[in-house]
């Protein structure tokens, strides 16, 4: 979780080596993008508003209408009857602390199927099938990057940047917690982009 987040908000400073310590500066995405999807099934229950953007906020900058959608259905007070909050105001994912780092919180540990949550990817409660292995999805720290931006970054070779400095971040606090190496993979560069529906979060 915090590899991911320094990866998503550092400010990658190197003046004093420790790069990795410089996580959640920014709060919202720097190259602002809309993030308006008309193609997802889940805008049937979140569709994007009118005048409002969904870039990139918080710790793991929650993006697109529906991630917004979702997040509000289970956060806000008035989630269940159909105003969504987060919906029609995201800033406010990035105006409150409290908000922001809830969102990053769930992120982590909602699965999205296909997709599992990323912490049953780390602690082992995530258990691929043969479709799954067939796809090198692994329990690893590789697929917990295929779970947060899978589309972008994996599937590119082993030397794709983002996904080198994500597994520099993820190592540097293993051994900040003098935790044993990883021994899975640390980069998703031979995985699909997004993970097979037969998978085993995909079957859930």
């Amino acid at each position: 979780m915090f590899a991911h987040w320094g990866q998503e908000t550092g400010k990658r400073s190197t003046s004093n080596g420790e790069f990795w310590t410089q996580g959640l500066y920014y709060t919202e995405e720097i190259a602002k993008s809309d993030y308006k999807s008309t193609a997802n099934g889940n805008d049937v229950n979140y569709p994007p508003q009118d005048g409002v953007q969904y870039f990139g906020r918080g710790p793991f900058q929650l993006s697109w209408n529906y991630n917004y959608g979702f997040f509000s259905k289970v956060y806000s007070s008035d989630g269940y009857d159909g105003r969504m909050e987060l919906l029609k105001d995201p800033a406010a994912v990035s105006r409150s602390g409290y908000t922001a780092m809830a969102s990053g919180i769930w992120f982590y540990m909602t699965p999205q199927k296909p997709k599992p949550s990323m912490h049953d990817v780390m602690t082992g409660y995530f258990e691929p099938n043969a479709t799954d292995l067939s796809n090198n999805i692994d329990a690893s720290f590789a697929t917990t990057i295929n779970i947060i931006n899978g589309g972008i970054e994996c599937g590119n070779g082993r030397d794709y940047p983002k996904v080198k400095s994500r597994g520099e971040y993820f190592q540097e606090w293993l051994n900040f917690f003098d935790l044993p190496a990883e021994n899975g993979e640390l980069d998703c560069g031979t995985q699909p982009k997004g993970l097979p529906a037969g998978g085993t979060a995909g079957k859930a």
